[in-house]
């Protein structure tokens, strides 16, 4: 799908959306609660392997950065957790930077995020910016629950293959942290490094597997995340050789 007919998808489905709640069409970016700067796949989507130095890539259509929300500082990342948790439902993920659910639901109000397409994008994002932050556990609990939801998503049919994305970068993300771990002398981790590093790379190219089950013609923006998925592809098979495995 192109672009442009991705775009009119988005509209139409926030112009409904207002509708449904009683809202003037012409008014529907009052409905829209996670901003689309935030939520596009531009910037979600992580470039390069997550393993060590990532660089950040300028895509030739949109011209702007990719992986935004991988790449920001501490300060920032936990603003965005901030404004994001503060809508409505909440979240019922615990995690090191939530650990209370973010808010209450007033009877009777209308909750900002009603349908699967916003309630797995938030856990997208959110999944992301916990692995940015470190919080390997709980961005895993978030990018799962970001699958669940993306099931009956309807114009964001981008979300379950860049969700896959994510975990495996997630996976090699946390496979350089444990293996550090484990040259430090780390007890707890209970492996060598090239146990921690072998496991890690199965569970990625496994994970990515799924991302490119679901890159299909019909997938929103499928030639964007094909392209990442060949990149992370290929660093991987780079860290395979560095190791010798």
């Amino acid at each position: 799908m192109s672009t442009e007919a991705f775009i009119k998808r988005k509209l139409a489905f926030y112009k409904k959306k207002h509708a449904r709640r009683g809202g003037d069409p012409k008014r529907f970016t009052e409905s829209m609660k996670i901003s689309p700067a935030k939520g596009g796949v531009d910037n979600l989507l992580s470039v390069g392997n997550g393993i060590g130095d990532t660089e950040c890539v300028t895509d030739p259509i949109s011209d702007v950065a990719w992986n935004t929300h991988a790449h920001v500082d501490k300060e920032t990342a936990l603003a965005h957790i901030e404004e994001l948790t503060a809508l409505t439902p909440p979240v019922d993920i615990q995690t090191e930077c939530m650990t209370s659910l973010s808010n209450t639901c007033q009877s009777g109000k209308l909750l900002d995020l009603d349908t699967p397409d916003e309630l797995a994008l938030r856990s997208l994002i959110l999944g992301i910016l916990h692995r940015t932050l470190g919080d390997f556990a709980g961005a895993r609990k978030l990018l799962h629950d970001a699958l669940k939801h993306y099931q009956n998503a309807d114009p964001n049919s981008w979300v379950g293959g860049v969700t896959h994305f994510e975990l495996a970068v997630l996976d090699m993300k946390e496979g350089d942290w444990r293996s550090v771990a484990v040259s430090e002398g780390n007890p707890a981790e209970g492996n060598t490094a090239l146990e921690v590093w072998t496991h890690a790379i199965k569970n990625a190219k496994d994970t990515l597997a799924h991302a490119h089950a679901l890159c299909t013609r019909e997938t929103d923006l499928s030639s964007r995340l094909d392209s990442r998925i060949v990149m992370l592809h290929e660093e991987i098979d780079m860290k395979m050789r560095q190791l010798g495995i």
